[in-house]
């Protein structure tokens, strides 16, 4: 009909094809056999909307006379209508995004603007499941912020590649998620930021973390990759991976929900938290040869073990099997300066601390991430390739917590008593890194998944792992002075050790 009654038929383009839209009522389509309100009837005789069949208003019919004819022509001209037959099907539509619009056929000819209109019933459906409506078709569309496989919570149904949605559907397959969108582990697109185990978790500690306690503790922000030196020692470059690396560093909160997987059985497979990633999947190249080794099923029995003197776990021991086991040892000073409670309390918004390098990397495993390595780490707080002095930039800390969390001078105006110089995560932001993490410096050490040892001459997507008495550890802490905040400053602990200023954050793939 023209599309509808509020438009003409502008320029032909095919038969019973109607071009250019009007904003005016539709009009006579120029084309004999082919009118805005339809098209005659494949038995009808061609004629002119008087009546008149190839002769005009004396109702001749081929140049003989017809008083019938002559008798439908006056009524005819009364009635556009009659005649027609409205059977111009319109393409099926979209009412909005997840509705089908389809129209009835045959419609129903109107004349009340004194013109002969085809009105169809329009007929809406939603579209099945979580599919879309695209150009009057029901199905997956490419996510979007806005969408998420058309709407958000959707499922993406089954993964044939990385980031791809939708071959489980019986509409048209899903497009990929949306840049900055991945699908988890139920095959919802969601957002990158927020896949880790602990990202869907609510309580404290959990989702009320930095400004205005409103953002998930577990977000995990995109590091994108380059070339820079270790150290700022031109000797020593490093190239690294695109890779995302925790906002936060990993509160109480978020520990305690791991704490619980652990006591109800969980443990790491042999072979998890690589950096499946890079290099065909096998992981970090090891500077020594090889590549990264994952978790080791031997060191089960090192998170929440007991210590027996300073840094050694007594390996025949066994993990705590009961909160009190664990609280036992993540209150690992004895003193006041432990996050750690036995039931949830004051401190689940601050860092975990008393953990050692198994505690974090079998978390961080849990969590759905691994280790960073130590390049990893000191590029992002560098600022990749900007060089950076401190995760800042090249201004001094000052005698004071407003850059970073060190030297007591959080709660303590330069001495420290207890816990409250820790400070809850992200409570510094403007001594954000470049990439937008939190507490890079200060606040605790962070461990990362080397071995300290000499650098190697040149890196590409590496770590240390030959053995050595301590793994390295990361960014001061809040009783430390400013030359350790410095991104170039390298330290290290023993690997089983647990001490009131060691913690860390994870790490995991890009999008």
């Amino acid at each position: 009909q023209c599309a509808n009654a509020a438009k003409t038929c502008g320029t032909l383009t095919s038969a019973n094809n109607c071009g250019e839209v009007k904003a005016v009522d539709c009009g006579r389509c120029a084309d004999a056999g082919t009118l805005d309100a339809g098209t005659l009837d494949a038995g009808a005789p061609d004629a002119t909307v008087d009546g008149g069949a190839d002769g005009g208003a004396d109702g001749g019919a081929h140049g003989g006379a017809d008083a019938d004819s002559g008798m439908d022509a006056s009524v005819d001209a009364a009635d556009p209508c009659v005649g027609f037959v409205c059977t111009m099907q319109q393409a099926p539509g979209c009412a909005d995004g997840f509705t089908l619009r389809t129209f009835g056929n045959p419609g129903r000819c109107t004349s009340a603007t004194g013109r002969a209109v085809c009105e169809y019933v329009q007929n809406d459906t939603p579209c099945a499941g979580h599919s879309a409506c695209l150009n009057g078709v029901c199905g997956c569309i490419a996510e979007t912020a806005a969408t998420f496989c058309a709407r958000a919570g959707a499922s993406c149904g089954s993964k044939t590649a990385a980031d791809n949605c939708g071959t489980s559907r019986t509409e048209a397959s899903c497009g990929s998620c949306a840049a900055g969108y991945v699908c988890n582990a139920s095959n919802t697109c969601i957002s990158a930021e927020l896949t880790a185990t602990t990202a869907s978790l609510t309580g404290p500690g959990l989702n009320d973390c930095g400004a205005g306690s409103s953002d998930v503790c577990a977000r995990s922000l995109l590091v994108s990759g380059g070339t820079f030196y270790r150290g700022t020692d031109t000797a020593n470059p490093a190239t690294i991976s695109t890779f995302r690396l925790d906002k936060y560093e990993v509160t109480v909160g978020r520990f305690r929900a791991f704490v619980d997987a652990w006591l109800g059985g969980w443990r790491p497979a042999a072979g998890s938290g690589k950096h499946a990633h890079v290099n065909s999947g096998n992981g970090l190249a090891n500077t020594a040869g090889g590549f990264e080794p994952g978790w080791n099923a031997a060191w089960a029995s090192y998170p929440g073990a007991s210590t027996s003197g300073f840094g050694s776990v007594i390996p025949s021991g066994t993990s705590p099997t009961t909160v009190a086991g664990w609280t036992l040892n993540l209150q690992c000073s004895g003193s006041s300066y432990d996050t750690w409670t036995g039931a949830a309390g004051a401190n689940e918004k601050k860092p975990q601390n008393c953990l050692n390098w198994f505690d974090l990397h079998a978390f961080c495993i849990w969590d759905g991430g691994f280790l960073p390595s130590e390049a990893e780490w000191e590029y992002a707080a560098a600022g990749g390739v900007d060089e950076r002095t401190y995760p800042w930039g090249p201004t001094d800390p000052g005698a004071n917590s407003s850059l970073a969390v060190y030297g007591c001078y959080w709660n303590g105006s330069g001495s420290c008593s207890s816990v409250t110089n820790l400070a809850e995560v992200g409570s510094v932001p403007a001594g954000n890194g470049k990439f937008g993490q939190r507490d890079l410096a200060g606040n605790v050490w962070e461990w990362s998944l080397d071995w300290r040892n000499a650098y190697a001459a040149s890196c590409i997507d590496c770590a240390n792992f030959a053995d050595s008495p301590s793994r390295v550890t990361r960014g001061g802490s809040f009783v430390a002075d400013a030359s350790m905040l410095k991104v170039a400053f390298r330290d290290g602990n023993y690997p089983a050790d647990r001490n009131n200023i060691g913690a860390g954050r994870c790490a995991r793939m890009p999008p």
